[in-house]
């Protein structure tokens, strides 16, 4: 799943791994609770999936959204960021539904029909399309087409898609190759931001196959993929951007926590009559000194050279 934005409209994209079958809600608020809404009825609808993958946005890393999933029983993956590849799937889709929109909105199309129409166009490797490997069979829509009324058989496209995942697989392995794993305290160079450059840090815990949690050498926390990390021999150092023992005086605060004033018998005690309460209340006044107030600077004023023989 993954959330994309046309005219300043938020949407939300849900795809089925196995059938490429697309969901594309509208979103009214970017927050947790509205995405929580949406797959709530998707999954009344078509039930509740074993496993989700999206981006690390705020909406699903939330506390809120991480007990929707725990107490719907769901195994939530994340995409580390500035890694598109791991969230590849929803990606393509985000380009589909994009393009889809925006040319029904310039020919003034339905973009419910065109929804459906796509919906059921076949794919290239299986020769079916996501209707019909979601629901086993065809749904009727604004194109004409003979019902044969013939199963579908989901054992031969699923050989199919695995023939295809392979033959994808095999060209991507030419140029690319496998990284070897990083261990707790290496020193890295980590991209900091997409495009730009590269900091110094130590890797601190592997949370999964390629993905790594590197501090930098503030001491900030990253989530970043293994293919934006690079091994290094400098030695790097941490330093400890958290404020110093000394100036938080826990110490001190908890020894005066720990002591009690006693009562001398020296101490003079007050008579608590009205008139000492009013003396010992009373506020003392200060001196107020007058202050000018700041005014415009104003010009000289003269009188025209015609007007000087002008008797008053």
């Amino acid at each position: 799943m993954d959330l994309f934005e046309i005219k300043g409209r938020p949407y939300l994209v849900v795809i089925d791994y196995f059938s490429n079958f697309t969901e594309v809600d509208y979103l009214s608020k970017t927050t947790s609770g509205q995405v929580i809404t949406i797959l709530k009825k998707q999954f009344a609808r078509f039930g509740i999936p074993t496993t989700i993958v999206s981006e690390n946005g705020p909406q699903f890393s939330s506390d809120e959204f991480r007990q929707f999933t725990t107490k719907w029983g769901i195994n939530h993956m994340v995409s580390s960021p500035n890694h598109p590849q791991g969230n590849g799937k929803a990606e393509s889709a985000v380009k589909v539904i994009k393009n889809m929109i925006k040319k029904t909105l310039q020919d003034g199309r339905d973009q419910y029909e065109a929804l459906l129409e796509l919906r059921n166009t076949p794919t290239q490797n299986t020769g079916l399309s996501p209707t019909e490997i979601m629901f086993g069979r065809k749904t009727r829509s604004m194109i004409p087409s003979i019902n044969t009324k013939q199963k579908v058989p989901n054992a031969k496209a699923t050989e199919l898609r695995s023939a295809r995942k392979q033959s994808v697989k095999k060209c991507y392995d030419r140029r690319a190759k496998n990284l070897p794993p990083l261990g707790s305290g290496d020193s890295v160079y980590f991209e900091h931001k997409q495009g730009q450059h590269w900091k110094l840090g130590k890797v601190k815990e592997r949370i999964s196959k390629r993905a790594y949690i590197v501090k930098s050498q503030e001491g900030v926390p990253y989530r970043r993929n293994r293919s934006h990390m690079r091994p290094t021999s400098v030695n790097v150092q941490i330093r400890d951007m958290s404020p110093p023992r000394e100036l938080l005086n826990f110490d001190k605060l908890a020894e005066t926590k720990k002591t009690v004033p006693t009562r001398t018998p020296n101490t003079v005690e007050l008579s608590m009559n009205s008139d000492n309460l009013v003396s010992e209340c009373e506020p003392i006044k200060k001196e107020q000194k007058r202050v000018e107030p700041i005014t415009r600077p104003k010009r000289t004023t003269r009188e025209p050279a015609y007007l000087k023989d002008f008797v008053r």
